[in-house]
């Protein structure tokens, strides 16, 4: 998963998976999991891009990263 933008699409699936009762809840909350990891680093670094007032690309939240 390349971006924000992939990530999206897939916790949209998983939750289509869980309504059509095609994933685990227990798989389905592994990977929502590690999905609010991503989130929750790509929100550190830009935290860390405020507190420097450095504006460096993250290349995560762009919408076709070249996946």
């Amino acid at each position: 998963m390349n971006s924000i933008t992939a990530l999206r699409v897939e916790l949209a699936d998983i939750f289509s998976g869980l309504k059509a009762k095609t994933i685990d809840n227990k798989d389905a909350q592994a990977m929502i999991n590690a999905a609010g990891k991503m989130i929750n680093c790509v929100k550190l670094q830009l935290e860390y891009q405020q507190l420097l007032g450095t504006g460096i690309k993250i290349v995560f939240l762009d919408e076709d990263p070249g996946e």
